[in-house]
């Protein structure tokens, strides 16, 4: 293990050992930058690998701070519905235009959109067959 000035030699075998616990071992290639990250903490290092391991967290973060999420936050979460519910709104009134149903309870955005869309590519393919029907016998 290469020597890393301020390191906290005891938080550093306990992050490695939860890594290994986990099955997810520190890459050789990331062990330096690691360990220089963990020595920033100063003398916070072991509260750091602490809260890491309560919260399950594959990184160690400076105490206090949160951990990047995967999941989204509560609020970009909201927005995302509150979008979602905006497209449903719109998608229905083009179904109506071109004379489809509303969503079912069950359905998922993505379902509806494909039918809408499908159906109003129906809708014009039939009405540029009628055209062409027109012309032909004009």
């Amino acid at each position: 293990m290469k020597e890393v000035f301020g390191l906290d030699e005891a938080a550093w075998k306990t992050w490695v050992a939860y890594r290994k616990k986990r099955k997810k071992p520190l890459p050789e290639a990331s062990m330096e930058a690691a360990m220089k990250r963990l020595a920033s903490f100063g003398d916070q290092q072991m509260e750091a690998v602490l809260t890491s391991i309560a919260n399950g967290w594959q990184g160690v973060f400076p105490p206090g701070k949160k951990a990047p999420s995967v999941v989204r936050s509560e609020e970009k979460a909201k927005r995302q519905v509150e979008a979602d519910k905006r497209e449903m709104e719109a998608l229905t009134m083009r179904a109506q235009k071109v004379g489809y149903r509303t969503p079912l309870a069950d359905e998922t955005l993505a379902d509806y959109r494909y039918r809408v869309e499908r159906r109003e590519r129906d809708v014009r393919d039939e009405e540029y067959r009628k055209g062409l029907e027109r012309r032909a016998h004009a």
